[in-house]
């Protein structure tokens, strides 16, 4: 038992909602989303004239007089910098509350629908995957109380070693789809925000069907170079074991987080970054909240 030796302490998660999935092949999804608080990348690159010099970046979200600042909802969306700052910068912190298992237990079964084997369960962030044993921990908890959902999501950049939840989803025979969003370095600035053998390992226990990757892109030449070298070291490592193409799991998001980026209006590149990714066989994925929601923090 991965958790006989280990209490899991309490965790900081920046939002707890209803919704559903709003990017990449499980689009419309109804989905109950944790979206926990932490994350290994910081991506300030993102959106930015050049995002791999650190000396040229704008980044709103450490502007923000924290003092007017009574909870993350009152956040603007970021548009240049990670669009989820609010979910692992230091600055917000003290605004993000800690819960036990039992408190978030408590939480969900107060916002979940009575059905809740048809809402996926999503973890998000930040990086879930710093919170493993939480994770499992909460899993198992809602076993105890014959709370069930459809099945599990993970949002994860793919970066973190730790197997713990892997080693668990694959014991435990639980129905798990795996999102995973590598950081490009000429597109985030994150120069190891892509960890190849972690990524395949993913693929690898999902058996080669359930997962995605979804790749924030911008319209830079370096950029879809990067992309494809990383989809090259990718397939080659596990094509052989599945004799599959991971082009019909790979989805190309324009960079913005602003409605305005997705629409069009203040984003000149993303039709070029639609097309471009259409002509190398790649699917694409909006950001559908920012349709629905607007200019909304925490969706």
């Amino acid at each position: 038992d991965l958790l006989d030796s280990v209490s899991p302490s309490p965790s900081k998660i920046s939002k707890i909602f209803l919704q559903f999935q709003e990017q990449g092949k499980e689009t419309g999804r109804p989905s109950f989303c944790i979206r926990f608080f932490g994350c290994s990348l910081e991506c300030n690159g993102f959106g930015q004239e050049q995002p791999t010099n650190p000396d040229t970046w704008d980044l709103p979200y450490k502007e923000v007089n924290i003092s007017l600042i009574k909870k993350l909802e009152d956040l603007p969306v970021f548009n240049k910098g990670c669009d989820s700052s609010y979910s692992w910068s230091n600055k917000y912190k003290n605004l993000v509350p800690s819960y036990t298992i039992e408190e978030l237990y408590d939480v969900v079964k107060s916002i979940l629908p009575q059905d809740s084997y048809k809402y996926d369960l999503c973890f998000t962030g930040g990086e879930p995957m710093l919170w493993q044993n939480f994770m499992i921990g909460f899993l198992k908890y809602c076993e105890t109380k014959e709370t069930k959902f459809r099945r599990i999501q993970i949002e994860t950049s793919g970066y973190n070693k730790d197997k713990k939840m892997l080693k668990y989803i694959q014991d435990s025979n639980i129905e798990c789809f795996w999102s995973i969003s590598p950081k490009l370095y000429n597109v985030s600035g994150e120069k190891e925000g892509v960890n190849v053998q972690n990524i395949v390992e993913i693929i690898e226990k999902s058996f080669g069907k359930n997962y995605q990757l979804k790749f924030v892109m911008n319209n830079k030449d370096e950029s879809w170079i990067e992309l494809k070298n990383v989809i090259i070291n990718i397939e080659s490592a596990f094509k052989s074991l599945y004799g599959i193409e991971l082009e019909e799991n790979v989805y190309i998001m324009p960079v913005g987080a602003t409605l305005e980026s997705q629409t069009g209006t203040t984003n000149s590149d993303l039709s070029i970054i639609a097309n471009k990714a259409i002509s190398l066989g790649y699917n694409v994925s909006g950001r559908l909240h920012a349709n629905i929601y607007g200019n909304k923090m925490g969706t």
